[in-house]
Parts: C-alpha cells; sequence; structure tokens
C-alpha cells in the first residue's frame, strides 16, 4: 500500500530511541525489532504527505528538526492500532504504557505495517 514515512536525515526512525531504533534501507523492506513486534508495535507511515508533513511537526519528534519525507510501501496492515506508547515507554526491551492513552492520540492517519520499504524522498523539511 501506498503510504508517506516520516524519518530522520539519516533514515532512523524519528520517535524511537537506542534497541527500538528501525534504520530504514532505501528500496528494502525493514520490520520493527522483534520485541515490540511481538507487543503489536510494528512500523508507522501516514495516508497522504500532508499528513505525514502535519505529524513531523509534532513536539514528540525530539530535537531533531532535519527530517524527511518518503514515498513509501507498506505490507501486511496493522488495522487496528495498539494504545500509543511515549518516546520514553521502552525499558530493557519490555514496553511499558505510563499514561494510557486512546488511540486516538496516534496523528491523523496514522497507518501501521509489518514491512515498510523507502521508495524515493519527497520532501526534506527544517
Amino acid at each position: 500500500m501506498k503510504c508517506y514515512k516520516v524519518t530522520k536525515e539519516d533514515n532512523r526512525s524519528i520517535v524511537s530511541k537506542d534497541d527500538a531504533t528501525v534504520h530504514y534501507l532505501i528500496g528494502e523492506n525493514v520490520t520493527a525489532p522483534e520485541y515490540l513486534a511481538e507487543q503489536g508495535y510494528h512500523l508507522t507511515a501516514f495516508r497522504t504527505r500532508k499528513d505525514a508533513k502535519e505529524a513531523s511537526k509534532f513536539h514528540f519528534w525530539g530535537e531533531d528538526k532535519n527530517v524527511r519525507i518518503w514515498e513509501a510501501s507498506g505490507t501486511a496492515e496493522i488495522k487496528e492500532l495498539p494504545l500509543i506508547a511515549t518516546r520514553n515507554s521502552v525499558d530493557n526491551k519490555k514496553l511499558f504504557i505510563r499514561v494510557v492513552e486512546s488511540k486516538s492520540h496516534w496523528p491523523e492517519n496514522t497507518l501501521m505495517f509489518k514491512e515498510l520499504k523507502l521508495l524515493k524522498t519527497v520532501e526534506r523539511l527544517s
């Protein structure tokens, strides 16, 4: 399925850190770290380029404001998003949801896939 992914300038995931970080490879399917996937957390993307650009403005992206928006291809879509996990929710390969939030707190038009492939950069933001 065609979608749009926001990454850091070096193609790493934006909201995760440490061993939860995903390094995306152009033209290759990647998956979430196994311990996160086992808990229902896979790779996120957005329905449209506009959705991705809007999401790139959220405060939880941290201090790295240099991001890329990619046209991507997602496979094995997860239809029911899990509860949102915060940037600081992952500790020792266990996921802790410190504040239970509803899935409505995901940025608008967030999609989740078991596999995601970056195809081409469509925009750079700083």
